[in-house]
């Protein structure tokens, strides 16, 4: 009776799967998909990355230079946590240089063309530092088109600024931004 049961069960699923229904009690799974605002622009947008259909808690995007087969350097990367729903909302900014992912280190200017592209990940970020990211989900690229620039055009912020020991040589330091913390406070006033 037991393997009827089960026989049964399998034959209602692979009938579902095949008129695209889901069986009774199941949930349907919900496809991946992403959205960029705008497409195109100077060095200086900002990109408004919109998705669905993530399963995990967090989402990791990337703007970068090349092809998907080529990667030539990134241009910015951005993380951000996933609704309950499973829709998720970032930004990316087009800076004036793109660096090599692994290391830090600047590679070039951005220069105006269509060898960009907007990449999204679905996933979870670990704490084993041999493994700090486990890919749930991926989405289709964006291709992004990087037009003829303004003259005030952000760069990107950096650990150490560029400056020099002489007085009012190179440009004063940059203050990067704060690191949000997330805990309560343990002490009073």
């Amino acid at each position: 009776m037991r393997q009827m049961r089960a026989g049964l069960a399998v034959i209602a699923g692979v009938a579902a799967a095949l008129l695209g229904t889901t069986p009774a009690g199941a949930q349907s799974r919900v496809e991946p998909t992403m959205a960029v605002t705008p497409t195109s622009g100077p060095i200086g947008t900002s990109i408004t990355v919109t998705g669905t259909g993530c399963e995990g808690p967090d989402v990791r995007l990337e703007l970068f230079v090349g092809s998907l087969l080529t990667v030539d350097g990134l241009v910015d990367v951005g993380t951000t946590e996933t609704n309950p729903d499973g829709t998720w909302t970032s930004e990316l900014r087009v800076w004036k240089e793109h660096f090599d992912y692994s290391t830090g280190e600047t590679l070039g200017p951005v220069v105006p063309g269509s060898g960009y592209f907007v990449h999204a990940e679905c996933g979870q970020f670990l704490d084993d530092p041999d493994e700090y990211w486990r890919m749930v989900s991926g989405y289709d690229i964006v291709p992004f088109e990087v037009t003829a620039s303004s003259d005030a055009a952000p760069t990107a912020p950096t650990t150490e600024p560029a400056r020099s020991d002489r007085p009012g040589a190179g440009p004063p330091p940059v203050a990067l931004p704060a690191t949000p913390v997330k805990a309560t406070p343990n002490y009073t006033c």
